[in-house]
């Protein structure tokens, strides 16, 4: 059988690429805490095993099942804000539809 060789730079350079991804991909729908997150466990991980592999792999999958389980999300109060809102101006257009 063949085996398959792939190099450690190769590795590294796809996980770097991964996490570029994933932190345009928090900052576009403004997760600021996912971003930091990823950033500051890899950085913790970094910090005492000096492996850049096992670091960026294990923060993508801790980041993404922070996020899984909804750990990451805005506060509770925000979307409650957002859904009076939301409702205010559905009651609004309502009252003026009838009205007409």
């Amino acid at each position: 059988m063949s085996q398959i060789h792939i190099s450690k730079n190769i590795i590294n350079n796809i996980l770097f690429f991964i996490t570029l991804a994933l932190a345009v991909n928090f900052i576009m729908n403004k997760q600021i805490t996912a971003l930091l997150s990823l950033f500051i466990i890899a950085g913790l991980i970094y910090y005492y095993n000096k492996n850049i592999t096992i670091a960026l792999l294990i923060s993508i999958i801790v980041t993404n099942l922070l996020l899984a389980i909804n750990y990451l999300e805005a506060p509770q109060i925000e979307k409650m804000e957002n859904n009076n809102n939301k409702k205010n101006n559905n009651d609004k257009n309502n009252t003026a539809l009838n009205n007409n």
